[in-house]
């Protein structure tokens, strides 16, 4: 049989496809800039949950993802990030970085571009450009690295831009996604909903705000941001069709999404050592059935390598 050679996805004649992208996107998140970094509804934004997460994907509470994979496939020269959002990334990749590699962060956001350039003023070696994914052109093997850290899932046309991806990056170049992958606009299954209301019981009374989960409406989540996870659950199957997966790990959230996401739980539960060790036991225990096989994480960390 023929090898398949995805390749750049374009359009006729190897044109750019024609792509009208929704003009409040870029509003939106210049209006929301970094507002879900800290929100109490993700469900990864406190201590014992990210610490749990720093485990299961390095194998240590202090080793976060982005060093886990820089570890074990780097150090990198020239590096790209796709959705920078206000630079995060950047300045953690620019600590772990020689003085000659650079590392260059595209955003759809203006004014989180501007957030992220005075945020990483210290770094010359860093820099930002304001580019919508869905239609950017990338230059050829002009990358060791490229990071699409919560990014994909904002993204519609995902065969486009990973072809581009594949086309920017080296021959011996490595993509690491970190995203959410579950339903599209977060459209809970059945069996997910009630595996949550189950989990939630387990977490005594005065911490429970709300005492079962629900599934946000879609249409609401589009017209506040259309490209919420616009295609989540086709990342994956186009990450696999231009790329080789070199290593998948699960970190969950197919549970606890819903459940901090519907804002069933109070932000009192950080205050306390209890408290504490129900987030870390909820995330044990949600772990358990994903590991088990009873649930797929709704979130991943895949590396790949441009297929041949």
């Amino acid at each position: 049989m023929a090898k398949l050679n995805p390749g750049p996805s374009t359009g006729p004649g190897g044109a750019q496809p024609s792509w009208d992208p929704p003009a409040d996107v870029a509003a939106f998140w210049d209006a929301h800039v970094g507002d879900h970094l800290g929100a109490w509804d993700n469900w990864e934004a406190n201590g014992p949950v990210i610490a749990h997460q720093n485990r299961r994907i390095s194998g240590d509470e202090l080793v976060t993802p982005v060093d886990w994979f820089w570890r074990r496939y780097g150090p990198f020269i020239d590096m790209a990030n796709i959705g920078s959002g206000t630079g995060n990334l950047e300045q953690h990749v620019a600590a772990l970085m020689g003085p000659s590699a650079r590392i260059v962060g595209h955003d759809i956001s203006p004014v989180s571009v501007a957030i992220a350039r005075q945020n990483c003023r210290a770094y010359t070696n860093v820099t930002f450009v304001v580019a919508d994914l869905n239609v950017h052109s990338w230059p050829t093997d002009a990358f060791d690295a490229i990071f699409a850290n919560g990014a994909l899932h904002h993204v519609e046309r995902l065969d486009f831009c990973l072809g581009q991806v594949r086309r920017a990056l080296r021959p011996r170049g490595v993509l690491f996604v970190n995203d959410y992958i579950g339903p599209n606009r977060f459209q809970w299954s059945d069996v997910q909903m009630r595996l949550a209301d189950e989990l939630l019981a387990t977490v005594p009374s005065t911490w429970v705000l709300r005492p079962k989960v629900m599934r946000f409406d879609a249409d609401q989540i589009k017209s506040a941001d259309p490209s919420e996870a616009v295609c989540s659950q086709f990342i994956e199957d186009a990450v696999r069709a231009h790329f080789t997966v070199l290593e998948r790990k699960e970190r969950g959230g197919t549970l606890l999404m819903p459940i901090f996401g519907s804002g069933c739980l109070s932000q009192r539960m950080l205050e306390s050592r209890v408290g504490l060790d129900c987030l870390r036991r909820l995330a044990v225990d949600e772990e358990c059935l994903i590991d088990a096989g009873v649930i797929r994480g709704s979130n991943v960390v895949l590396v790949g390598r441009a297929r041949e």
